[in-house]
């Protein structure tokens, strides 16, 4: 310190030339060194943007630049003015006002395998800012790749995120342009191929896009079966639900909802029941038996597995244990749940009823947190995204905001088209697609773009070959990229890959073999087919694999029971639940 014998900044933003030695803080330093810390409280911020700062640190001995030797040989005229050490920096002036930091509350999907991109990756929580920037980082020093960031709003991000760090838990932090951070600890992990990756609902994710983009596939010509348990009750609905090693689904005896209705927990890799419930004991409702449950974990650790019978039913993933239930009566009647899938979304349960009403109810609790008065009654789900949930409504699509329950738009279907069976909306591209019982296939646009308004109808497609009615698209829509897999149910039917065009759709293929498909296709990657492969279940009792490049069929196995639930591939694990049947297949 007694070397220095004054400190100066000198920038735009300030009124003069600050001499900050003299009004600065001393810190303990070295014994070669010292720390000042000053406040410069006037700074002139009329403008944002990159301004040059000037420190200089000026000597206290010598007094000027004259050598310290005795006898100047050179006799230069050397400046009679003090030593002075400069320094060059940057002040960035944001052109954001400050609020509140940014909360990070949650991510979904919460791990990734190693070498993988986890595409469309969602961040939840409070005060994001457009044009923020997200980091996931381990220990201060590895970081993760993150390309695509979407700002949705202030409580919602997308981005793609790299698995192309070390294995284990990154921490989430979301930076806004005021300068100001939060991060979520611990919030994300990159695992090794083989651990768990969730499959968390019907169609894989809040979604329904029917492709687990996060996981390698196996090749189906490998697949030989692992396990296979007999489950009782003769009618399987729903895909299998895949979470952390354990597979959930439901089952009846008979079409129509019993006491016999059951929801199922398996252990993946033993086929060892875990524990099961039943969810219609009441016997009060007697339609169609078809109810899918959804997973999902909460910050407090605690997996948590949401199904409909009598009730909207919530249990505790692991051990089976009752957690709480939901329930509501129209006209003094109580509601139907049995014959529609739950649904998730950001800590909540997304519960369509078979009447006209939509439930959104805390994940936690089970308590309400708005309702959809919906265009009309469904045996239809709904899908999410962005704050707002797409909900099948007979022969109507509607849009309502998740945390009001108000309604943004309904869009009567085409053709006296209408939603019949397990059909969810899939949410992707920019666009709800939706497939209905009279063979159609229908794109409404998810947000304005170019001369679309949400929920304008984009196109309609239809296998102008087949009499409308003849093949009915029970099961819904999967997309990848611009291709939609859509399969019909009845016999002697095709399974079709659709091109979106953008303002219009064409069939790119048609399988090489038919059947009869009560379920959605599914897709996957598998090693020796680039474009990947396209599962479905035949009810005749076939498991089929056709090339999603050109639809020809490369793998079949005869199970010999009635199938009507998708099939679900995890890793190299393709789970399929039959009639009478859960079984694990396995391959390479």
């Amino acid at each position: 310190m007694g070397e220095v014998a004054a400190i100066y900044a000198d920038c735009d933003l300030f009124p003069s030339i600050n001499e900050l030695g003299s009004v600065a803080a001393i810190y303990p330093g070295g014994p070669v060194s010292s720390v000042y810390s000053v406040e410069i409280s006037d700074p002139v911020l009329t403008s944002a943007g990159m301004f040059d700062l000037w420190i200089g640190v000026e000597a206290d001995d010598p007094v000027n630049y004259a050598p310290q030797i005795e006898g100047d040989p050179s006799f230069f005229d050397w400046p009679d003015t003090p030593i002075r050490s400069i320094w060059h920096g940057i002040i960035d002036v944001s052109p954001f006002f400050p609020s509140d930091a940014p909360v990070v509350d949650a991510v979904n999907p919460t791990e990734g395998i190693i070498s993988t991109v986890v595409p469309d990756l969602q961040i939840f929580g409070a005060n994001f800012q457009s044009g923020v920037t997200v980091e996931f980082v381990q220990g201060g020093t590895d970081f993760l790749t993150v390309d695509n960031v979407q700002w949705v709003g202030a409580n919602e991000i997308h981005c793609d995120v790299a698995c192309d760090g070390p294995l284990g838990l990154y921490d989430v932090t979301i930076k806004n342009p005021d300068t100001q951070e939060g991060s979520l600890f611990n919030g994300f992990e990159v695992v090794q191929p083989g651990d768990s990756i969730w499959w968390e609902s019907q169609m894989y994710n809040s979604k329904n896009i029917g492709r687990n983009p996060t996981v390698p596939g196996a090749d189906p010509n490998t697949l030989v079966e692992m396990w296979s348990q007999p489950v009782s009750g003769n009618k399987k609905y729903c895909t299998p639900v895949v979470a952390d090693d354990k597979i959930f689904f439901t089952g009846n005896d008979g079409f129509y909802g019993n006491t016999s209705q059951t929801i199922y927990c398996y252990d993946l890799y033993t086929g060892e029941l875990k524990w099961s419930n039943p969810i219609n004991p009441s016997n009060y409702v007697a339609t169609r038996a078809f109810a899918c449950p959804v997973w999902w974990e909460g910050n407090d650790g605690i997996q948590r597995v949401a199904v409909g019978g009598d009730q909207v039913y919530c249990y505790n993933a692991e051990t089976g244990e009752e957690l709480w239930t939901f329930d509501d009566e129209v006209d003094g009647n109580p509601i139907n749940w049995i014959a529609n899938q739950m649904q998730k979304y950001n800590g909540m349960v997304l519960a369509r009823s078979r009447q006209s009403n939509l439930y959104v109810l805390d994940f936690v609790t089970g308590s309400l947190v708005s309702k959809v008065n919906c265009s009309s009654s469904s045996e239809g789900g709904c899908g999410a995204s962005d704050g707002l949930v797409y909900i099948s409504s007979g022969k109507w699509v509607d849009c309502a905001d998740i945390m009001t329950g108000e309604i943004q738009w309904s869009t009567q279907l085409l053709f006296d088209a209408g939603i019949s069976h397990w059909v969810n909306p899939t949410i992707a591209n920019d666009r709800v697609y939706i497939s209905t019982y009279q063979g159609y296939v229908f794109a409404l646009a998810e947000k304005a773009h170019e001369s679309y308004f949400p929920g304008d109808i984009i196109w309609s497609w239809h296998d102008p070959l087949e009499p409308v009615g003849n093949n009915p698209l029970v099961g819904g829509t999967a997309v990848i990229g611009d291709k939609v897999f859509v399969a019909p149910a009845f016999s002697g039917n095709f399974v079709y890959c659709i091109s979106d065009l953008g303002d219009s759709a064409e069939t790119f293929w048609q399988s090489s073999t038919t059947g009869y498909f009560d379920a959605s296709p599914v897709w996957s990657t598998a090693p020796s087919y680039p474009d990947g492969v396209v599962y479905c279940p035949d009810n005749n009792g076939f498991l089929r694999a056709w090339d999603a490049a050109n639809g020809q069929e490369i793998w079949q196995v005869n199970t010999g029971g009635e199938l009507r639930a998708g099939m679900t591939p995890i890793l190299n694990l393709l789970v399929v639940t039959s009639a009478t049947e859960v079984t694990v297949y396995t391959g390479s």
